[in-house]
């Protein structure tokens, strides 16, 4: 009888529709931000600023600078040789979440660890996305929480000095 229940449980649990991650993207729940790419749209904003305040800039399309790694910028080149550091939370406050297309996040996982990047995208957070109808996360808001940004380009820079 378990057996049988189990059998039923799974069946309804694969008959349910299942929408592509490009789809649920585009929905709006995780802004794309495309319109941040038209001339004047975006504003420079420093990463520590904007990690300061992020609810300040939720929404708004910005420029922003720093080091890459995995699903995450960071303030500092050192943050990102931490242990998971995308997830650890000696890191709170000190990275921001990565989402975009998969051509742009496939482009910057190829980056080397570290790399300075100037990205270019909408500001938003994990909280926002996480609606009724949100199954599971995948990447920077499945493993923490905090404020995000939805690329929409990247380009590599020189780090300050």
């Amino acid at each position: 009888m378990k057996a049988l229940a189990t059998g039923l449980i799974l069946s309804a649990l694969l008959a349910l529709p299942v929408k592509a991650q490009d789809e649920v993207y585009d929905t709006g729940v995780r802004p794309i931000g495309d319109e941040c790419l038209k001339p004047g749209a975006s504003e420079a904003v420093e990463l520590a600023q904007l990690l300061k305040d992020p609810t300040a800039h939720k929404g708004r399309c910005v420029i922003v600078e720093g080091y890459v790694h995995a699903w995450a910028l960071f303030l500092s080149k050192g943050d990102t040789k931490i242990k998971y550091a995308a997830s650890a939370k000696v890191l709170d406050g000190r990275r921001l979440g990565l989402y975009g297309r998969d051509d742009l996040m496939e482009g910057l996982h190829g980056l080397p660890k570290g790399r300075y990047v100037r990205l270019t995208g909408k500001v938003w957070d994990c909280q926002s996305m996480r609606t009724s109808t949100t199954l599971f996360f995948m990447g920077y808001c499945h493993y923490t929480s905090g404020p995000t940004l939805s690329v929409v380009a990247y380009e590599t820079a020189q780090p300050p000095r």
